[in-house]
């Protein structure tokens, strides 16, 4: 069983390399995101 403070220092505070996954991976998510969002509308306005 997991002790409290552990719980909240893993919830609160992740190792940095999640920290930087997720950054990583937030960002191509938003540069595909917005990609084909313009996809989208320029295929639209024809």
């Amino acid at each position: 069983m997991l002790n409290v403070n552990d719980l909240c220092h893993h919830i609160f505070k992740p190792p940095p390399s999640i920290v930087v996954s997720h950054y990583i991976f937030g960002m191509v998510f938003a540069r595909f995101f917005t990609v084909g969002l313009n996809q989208f509308n320029s295929n639209f306005n024809y």
